[in-house]
């Protein structure tokens, strides 16, 4: 069973729905409403810090010395990265490998698709850097 499908059948309606104070209809929809206003790309790690106004070059300045969160997902971000991106190389050695890559592609398309994912935001990924960050992520 997937992270995923155990959180559906699991966590949400055995943990989450008994002790949120929301019936389960309620629960649901605020589910489904935060779901339907993700970003994918904009919440990669250094893209959503930077978003919310947090400079990568200063999360260890004075200001930011209670965000330990920012100041350690930065460089875990970076070596993720890095360690995805060297496994993919083993595969895709151009953009146009992973441009030409049918299951990439079929990943895109069913998450985007209204009956599949329903995640507009989801990458068209079509660039070894575009498929490393939606690994990453």
């Amino acid at each position: 069973m997937s992270l995923n499908a155990a959180a559906r059948k699991i966590l949400v309606p055995e943990v989450i729905n008994a002790i949120n104070g929301f019936t389960n209809e309620q629960t649901y929809s605020i589910i489904l409403e935060a779901y339907k206003r993700y970003n994918f790309t904009s919440s990669y790690i250094p893209a959503g810090l930077k978003r919310r106004g947090f400079p990568l070059a200063m999360l260890d300045d004075q200001v930011f010395h209670n965000y330990a969160w920012a100041r350690n997902m930065v460089p875990m971000w970076h070596v993720i990265h890095n360690f995805v991106s060297s496994v993919l190389a083993t595969v895709y050695k151009t953009d146009a490998d992973v441009a030409a890559d049918k299951p990439i592609a079929s990943w895109c398309a069913e998450m985007h698709s209204s009956t599949g994912g329903q995640m507009l935001s989801f990458p068209h990924i079509s660039t070894i850097e575009e498929l490393t960050n939606a690994v990453v992520m």
